[in-house]
């Protein structure tokens, strides 16, 4: 990640609307932080998760890069204009990566997502997001509840079932792809080489005990590919890097944020 030099602030129109996006995104995190459902997992838009994991991502990338920034700091950078643009790059990629993660997600836990009939992906889509409570409150699922009366009986048994579901389609390496998909904003940024996203992940699953896609570098980088993650160099092939411990903690911690 390109480093952001500090230097005197001064207020710019230029990025308000990014400004504007980020502190929209800052209000939706608190307001998830504080709004808990009984198990803890708060009741919210598909988007607005998205857009609060994007803005945490963005704040400790920027921890880990640069240290800790107070209040202040950050209130002036987004009134100045180079600072508000790279750090809503930033926010723009981390939440590209949540909403790519999320449809490879809906894929591989419910089949039926790859409906062509609209009714039925309709359906599927709700049935879905109902039946989970950090999703239960998406938008999508209420305008289905709301033309429920229109809707086949065939289409309804099928939302019920989906909604119903208390547990997903088989995945076998769940927890890895999702870290790799939400990973991917940084192995960009930093120009990472799978052998170091490798031995990333190794240190994320250390339980893995060599099993495939863990086992060779040549497998991981194959494997990489398949879920259309790959290593982007502008020069030459991506290097190999010395990662900060900063960098590797905030790269393992993904892809949770503290809720």
């Amino acid at each position: 990640m390109a480093k952001m030099k500090r230097k005197t602030l001064k207020p710019s129109p230029e990025c308000l609307p990014c400004g504007q996006e980020i502190t929209e995104a800052a209000n939706i995190l608190k307001r998830i932080k504080s709004s808990p459902t009984g198990d803890g997992k708060p009741v919210c838009d598909v988007v607005d998760a998205a857009k609060a994991w994007a803005l945490d991502c963005t704040l400790k990338e920027s921890v880990a890069f640069f240290g800790e920034l107070t209040k202040a700091e950050i209130e002036a950078a987004l009134q100045d204009t180079e600072l508000c643009r790279k750090l809503h790059g930033r926010f723009c990629r981390w939440m590209l990566a949540a909403v790519q993660w999320r449809i490879y997600e809906l894929k591989k836990n419910c089949p039926e997502i790859e409906q062509t009939d609209e009714s039925a992906s309709k359906a599927v889509f709700a049935g879905l997001l109902a039946s989970d409570r950090f999703t239960a409150g998406d938008n999508r699922v209420r305008e289905f509840m709301d033309s429920a009366h229109t809707v086949t009986a065939e289409l309804w048994e099928l939302y019920q079932k989906l909604a119903k579901r208390t547990r997903p389609a088989p995945w076998v390496h769940s927890q890895l792809d999702t870290w790799l998909f939400l990973v991917w904003p940084l192995v960009e940024a930093e120009k990472w080489n799978y052998a170091t996203v490798l031995s990333l992940a190794g240190k994320r699953f250390p339980n893995s005990n060599g099993n495939h896609p863990l086992s060779e570098a040549r497998d991981f980088a194959k494997y990489c590919k398949k879920l259309g993650l790959r290593v982007r160099a502008q020069a030459g092939k991506p290097r190999t890097v010395p990662i900060t411990p900063a960098v590797e903690v905030f790269a393992l911690s993904l892809p949770t944020f503290d809720a």
